[in-house]
């Protein structure tokens, strides 16, 4: 997810931190970025595992413990918008009969002096299921296509699609051709992440997902240079202290050839077999 940070952290025992914040000169009054689809997860995990409406106090309570909501009412207000939020959601889900879940499959693979272990969960008879209680990202998408390649790489799992649904629309990761080009996408993904062991390598989640338009299938490089630099109403991943400092005075998107051979290898792939449409 975050390569250079994982690079400056292991080889130069660099330890990056996000931009200093000063601390708020009045009480808070709305949540943190990202905090209402924490939340939303949480309660749908709470829905998934008892099937019946979590209980809202001992949540409440937990999520004011841990400072994600603002104390009184304005904190009573966001998280009962977000049990409302989420239980339409849910019900929504329960309609498509969907949620036969299966048992954890676990693997263990050597490739090429690589150790690879670990397990899926989620899964069904018809593939794999993720739930994204809002808009999905790229870093979201990096951990499920690994999971997607995996899935393709295993024999003991009865469906090989990825199912992903979101408040707002459903996507699907078709089946890879077969079980080697599994094996090679999982191979080319592990040599980049020990390259990127030994020296920055142009791999930006943000822009390598914009580069390609999901519904022409082709490259866009405005599209990742304006994900690169941010807007007014996006966040640039130029401003990340890691990329900050590795890149100063740089435009990787555009000076560095690799950027772009890196994203057409990984995201290429994904979009390829990615289908999207709305509720």
């Amino acid at each position: 997810r975050q390569p250079a940070r994982d690079f400056l952290q292991r080889r130069l025992n660099m330890k990056v931190r996000n931009h200093s914040i000063d601390l708020p000169e009045r009480e808070p009054f709305k949540l943190e970025d990202y905090a209402d689809q924490a939340i939303a997860e949480r309660l749908l995990h709470q829905f998934l595992q008892d099937r019946v409406a979590p209980s809202s106090s001992l949540l409440n309570r937990r999520l004011r413990a841990e400072g994600v909501l603002p104390h009184g009412m304005p904190g009573d207000l966001l998280y009962q918008k977000q049990v409302d939020n989420t239980e339409q959601f849910y019900r929504a889900i329960q309609t498509k009969q969907i949620l036969d879940w299966l048992p954890i499959r676990s693997f263990d693979w050597e490739l090429n002096g690589f150790h690879l272990h670990g397990s899926l969960n989620e899964l069904t008879p018809n593939g794999r299921i993720v739930f994204i209680m809002g808009k999905s990202h790229a870093w979201q998408w990096v951990d499920i296509w690994i999971k997607h390649i995996a899935l393709n790489k295993m024999d003991n799992v009865p469906a090989r699609k990825t199912f992903v649904y979101t408040p707002e629309k459903e996507f699907i990761l078709n089946e890879l051709s077969n079980p080697d080009e599994a094996l090679h996408l999982l191979q080319q993904s592990l040599d980049t992440y020990w390259q990127g062991l030994c020296e920055p390598l142009p791999c930006f989640p943000k822009a390598g997902f914009a580069l390609f338009d999901n519904k022409k299938k082709e490259e866009d490089l405005n599209n990742a240079i304006k994900a690169w630099e941010g807007s007014d109403f996006s966040s640039s991943e130029a401003e990340k202290p890691e990329n900050a400092l590795l890149y100063r005075g740089l435009n990787p998107i555009t000076d560095d050839p690799r950027f772009r051979v890196l994203a057409q290898q990984f995201w290429m792939p994904l979009i390829k077999l990615l289908e999207e449409s709305k509720h």
